[in-house]
Parts: C-alpha cells; sequence; structure tokens
C-alpha cells in the first residue's frame, strides 16, 4: 500500500498500490484500483527481469493539491530510458510533491518493457519494405490557416547561420520564415526490436513564434474554495526562439509490414495514439509547431505555482494552448523525405549538421523574454504574473528512445 484518497473529496474513491513481484520478474507501473482496498493478485502481472530495461518518471498527469486527501500524490507517466525500451502508457506515483522536469522520482522503482531483438537483425525491415511503408502512411502535416512560420530544408538555415561556440543565428528574416519549396522531413529509421520498427520522422522549422497560454486561478480560504477564473493570453514573449525541430514517430510493426501506432510530440512528451488504415496526419500547433493527430485547441500543463496570501491561498496554472485547425498549408513527407539515420539500413549518408561536430548545438541564440499581466481577485486582492525565460533554438535532433 502507498496511499489512497481519504478525506479527498473526491466522488470516488481511489487507493494506489506498489506491485512486490516475485524473483526475476519487475513491475512497469503502479496499480491504482477505485476503492479503499488491496486489488486482487490476479488482477496484476509482472514480467520477466529480462524482458525490462530502465526507465525514468515523465510528464506529470495528476497532482492533488488542494484536495486536503490525508496522502499526497503525483502521478507521473513512465518514461523509457533506454534503446530498445517502450513506452507502454503505466504510470508511477509519488508520494510527496516533486518538483522538476523530467522529475527525479528518488525512492520510486520504476522499469520500462524491453522486447526481444535479434542482435543481427536478421529480422529486419528491408530498405523496400521502409520505403513501402513510407509512400501509404509516411504523415501529411497540416499547417494552421495563420501560420507565418514554415518549415524549411535544415541545410539551408546552417548555411544561413553564424555559429558561436554551440548556437547558431540566422539574421536573414526570409529565411526564419521558412519555405515549404524546400522543405524535407528528415528520418530516423530504428529497429527496436523483433517486433516493430519506428520511423520517426522530424520537421525543422526556422522559426519557433509567439506561443498562447491559458492561465488558470484558484482561490481559496481555510480549505473553503471561494473562487476560479482562467483567462487566454495570445502572442507571448516568452517560448520565442530560432531553430525549431517537432517529430512524428510511425511505429511499424514488423511482421506485418504495417504502421499501427502513431507517436505526436509536442513540447517533448510523446502521445501515442492507434494508426489509421492510410496516411497519417499530423496538424502542426499555430507557431509552436507540436504535432497532434485531429484539429483543435490542446492545453498541456506548462507551469503550477501557489501563494499563501495574506487573506486566502492562491493556485495557478499555466497551460500552453496549442491551436490547430483544417484550411492551411500542407506538406507531404510520404514523398519528401531524406532518411538520414538508420541502425539496420545499409547505405543512410548522415549530413554533416548531423555529425560529431553538431552535437549539442543549439539551433538559435540565447534570448531573454518576459511575460507580465495583472489579474483583479476577489476580498481585494490583486495577482501580478511576471515570468521571466530565458529562451534559445532546439538541439540537434538524434533518435528519441520513447
Amino acid at each position: 500500500w502507498i496511499g489512497d484518497d481519504h478525506h479527498g473529496g473526491a466522488h470516488l474513491d481511489c487507493s494506489w498500490w506498489e506491485a512486490v513481484p516475485p524473483q526475476g520478474f519487475v513491475a512497469l507501473g503502479t496499480v491504482f484500483v477505485g476503492y479503499h482496498g488491496m486489488p486482487p493478485r490476479d488482477a496484476i502481472a509482472c514480467v520477466r527481469e529480462d524482458l525490462a530495461g530502465p526507465a525514468k518518471g515523465g510528464k506529470m498527469v495528476y497532482a492533488d493539491r488542494g484536495s486536503h486527501a490525508t496522502h499526497d500524490v503525483e502521478i507521473f507517466e513512465v518514461y523509457a530510458a533506454a534503446p530498445g525500451c517502450v513506452q507502454i502508457g503505466a504510470s508511477v506515483v509519488s508520494s510527496s510533491y516533486i518538483m522538476g522536469s523530467p522529475p527525479e522520482l528518488s525512492g520510486v522503482a520504476v522499469a520500462a518493457l524491453k522486447p526481444p531483438a535479434r542482435a543481427d537483425r536478421s529480422d529486419a525491415l528491408s530498405a523496400a519494405d521502409v520505403e513501402a511503408i513510407i509512400a501509404k502512411s509516411g504523415p501529411l502535416l497540416l499547417l494552421h490557416p495563420q501560420e507565418e512560420w514554415l518549415p524549411l530544408a535544415a541545410d539551408i538555415f546552417v548555411d544561413a547561420a553564424t555559429r558561436s561556440g554551440n548556437y547558431l543565428t540566422v539574421s536573414d528574416p526570409d529565411v526564419l520564415k521558412g519555405d515549404l519549396k524546400t522543405a524535407r522531413a528528415y528520418v530516423f529509421a530504428n529497429y527496436v526490436c523483433s517486433q516493430f520498427t519506428d520511423l520517426q520522422f522530424w520537421f525543422f522549422y526556422g522559426y519557433n513564434g509567439a506561443p498562447f497560454v491559458q492561465i488558470q486561478l484558484w482561490l481559496a480560504s481555510g480549505g473553503t474554495y471561494l473562487w476560479s477564473t482562467e483567462q487566454d493570453e495570445d502572442n507571448l514573449n516568452c517560448g520565442q526562439h530560432q531553430g525549431d525541430w517537432e517529430t512524428v514517430t510511425l511505429r511499424v510493426d514488423n511482421q506485418q509490414k504495417k504502421v499501427v501506432a502513431v507517436g505526436y510530440t509536442s513540447h517533448g512528451d510523446t502521445e501515442w495514439y492507434a494508426a489509421p488504415d492510410g496516411q497519417v496526419k499530423a496538424y502542426a500547433a499555430l507557431h509552436v509547431h507540436g504535432c497532434y493527430p485531429v484539429p483543435g485547441e490542446f492545453l498541456e500543463l506548462a507551469a503550477w505555482q501557489e501563494q499563501e496570501l495574506t487573506l486566502a491561498h492562491l493556485e495557478v496554472k499555466v497551460f500552453s494552448r496549442n491551436i490547430c485547425a483544417d484550411g492551411g498549408a500542407t506538406f507531404d513527407a510520404s514523398t519528401r523525405y531524406e532518411i538520414v539515420e538508420s541502425n539496420f539500413l545499409p547505405g543512410i549518408v548522415t549530413p554533416d549538421w548531423l555529425g560529431p561536430d553538431f552535437a549539442g548545438v543549439e539551433w538559435g541564440p540565447v534570448v531573454e523574454h518576459e511575460d507580465q499581466f495583472t489579474f483583479s481577485l476577489p476580498l481585494g486582492i490583486s495577482y501580478d504574473y511576471d515570468h521571466k525565460q530565458t529562451d534559445s533554438g532546439a538541439n540537434t535532433p538524434a533518435f528519441s528512445v520513447d
């Protein structure tokens, strides 16, 4: 037993448990049940230790701050932390509040699934298999109708840039705006295991534009809810930078030779969805370009702050608003791509900007930004949101273990 939601005020009960595997086995995450009692043992399965590998805490998906439950809890996704390991949607809890991203899960054991793989990769896809799969399922990138920062070829950006240490800087505004005519998708083809291969499509933009956020405020006094509000803010300063890399991953079943899952990455977090039968669609969020499977507005928690005021307790959440829509320009990565790295395909030529000289390079200079807003709260209270942030370009891409 780890904890439960006693005195949390929710309509449904919940408790969370740590599985205790037999010798030679490991658990991939925390066990959750909708009541205050031990889950039946036949409802839990562990995996062999030789089929598991290292993992780490990833994106926080829930925290019970403000619930007044007897036991504190934060829930994090489990991310794979080594080649050959995979994310399967498991979660892990911490019974104390953790700060940091990614979180340091001290004392919390996590593991990732590591399917079997042949050392000689004799069961890998052929080059013809990969070409056929990309021709059928390679992503169609759909840009927002108001998007002003477009994809372009990475080598054009590099040729226009000056380098100072590990930072690139481009002064030509036309290069920063991008050019769909030159754009390419850069593919990392990775044999993960005997079961599947990941084809990771990277898209490059000269500039990550002004972000959109939603700021939510929640006010309580003496444990009693008083007031809450939410406010959208557009075109922020913080978060803008040169050099933006975004990615979509196609997970291919090696036996069926078809895409079975699609990983959409935004702000460093990847969400997996079942693959469509035909071409994959990837909607790029306005200005910030994170990828999503459908149009709409998607909120992702970006910051969390608590303050003890004179008369009340204030909780502030800042969400990035990722806005996707039909009707804009498109880019077809099923025909305009280049395989730039692979651990199983022969004859792949890696471009210079992926070579050792660019390891650790950031594709944009360091810039200081600040955003300020003032909110009027009940009880005659005002709250000043003042956020300062240092931004720089994205790092040279590399295949993501996730």
